[in-house]
């Protein structure tokens, strides 16, 4: 199965920048020890809007400290899109990331997930800096922490549901788990859709098949990008109750991109981007 899944993969989800048979099968993660300053970790969580601090948060599970990312246009002008002091995720919290666009919320999730790499700056998921990994080794610990919700599902089109949700596995470090993705299908409600490919599917249906394919590897995290966007208003609350309840019964923490107000007022923690990303703030002067 390796030795054809690249041909398939990369092309039709070039997103997730998945290789696996440049990947070894175990990739040590360097981890990272924190040492906490009080006052400072106030003063941060007074200048990011009373967020809470990291000495605040119980063990954060995701963690970003001073990040700056920004990107070159063709005219040569440098385009700052991240400037971030500190943003941090507790372990199994729910947050919803509020911005305009423009702002960088995508940018964020990216950096975030090691589908780019930060231009300074460090980003630290379950207590491993990605800032400190190769190419490789962030699509590794991608696949094995977290899970990716995205507004166009990403699903390989000549694929099954279910084989969608296998694929997934592989790319993690632990074994292929047929009876979990049967199970996870079952979970979203897709017992009768197993062998259906995408083209079968109604658009919500595909959205649930790609909740399943991001909770395949039982990530610490999902981040989940716009996951209503594309569905029409009778679904959408059935993909927000289906990610909130999943991630509350597995411990899973949830952050979910979203521009629906509707959406965000039914998560305990909202975010907005502007009011921690200094290259936002500067866009709007």
């Amino acid at each position: 199965m390796r030795g054809w899944l690249p041909i398939c993969w990369v092309p039709l989800a070039p997103v997730l920048r998945t290789r696996p048979c440049a990947v070894p099968d175990r990739v040590p993660y360097p981890t990272v020890c924190r040492t906490i300053d009080p006052q400072r970790e106030n003063q941060v969580a007074a200048r990011t809007g009373g967020g809470l601090s990291c000495r605040t948060m119980a063990n954060p599970i995701i963690e970003l400290s001073n990040v700056r990312k920004s990107f070159a246009l063709p005219s040569g002008e440098t385009v700052n899109v991240l400037d971030i002091e500190r943003f941090a995720i507790a372990e199994g919290e729910h947050s919803v990331l509020e911005g305009q666009s423009g702002s960088g919320k995508s940018t964020l999730l990216n950096v975030i997930s090691g589908i780019m790499r930060a231009d300074a700056g460090r980003v630290v998921v379950d207590s491993i800096d990605l800032t400190r990994l190769s190419e490789a080794q962030r699509d590794r610990v991608r696949a094995d922490k977290l899970g990716l919700v995205f507004q166009q599902f990403n699903l390989l089109p000549g694929f099954t549901a279910l084989e969608n949700v296998l694929v997934a596995m592989t790319f993690g470090s632990g074994r292929l788990d047929r009876d979990r993705g049967v199970q996870l299908l079952k979970a979203v409600g897709l017992s009768d859709r197993l062998h259906h490919k995408p083209a079968a599917l109604s658009v919500g249906q595909q959205q649930r098949v790609a909740v399943a394919r991001a909770l395949a590897n039982r990530p610490r995290v999902i981040l989940a990008d716009e996951p209503t966007a594309s569905i029409d208003a009778s679904h959408q609350q059935q993909v927000i109750d289906l990610l909130r309840n999943t991630c509350s019964e597995q411990g899973i923490a949830l952050l979910v991109v979203t521009h629906a107000v509707e959406v965000a007022t039914q998560f305990p923690s909202r975010r907005r981007l502007e009011s921690f990303n200094r290259a936002a703030l500067a866009t709007e002067k």
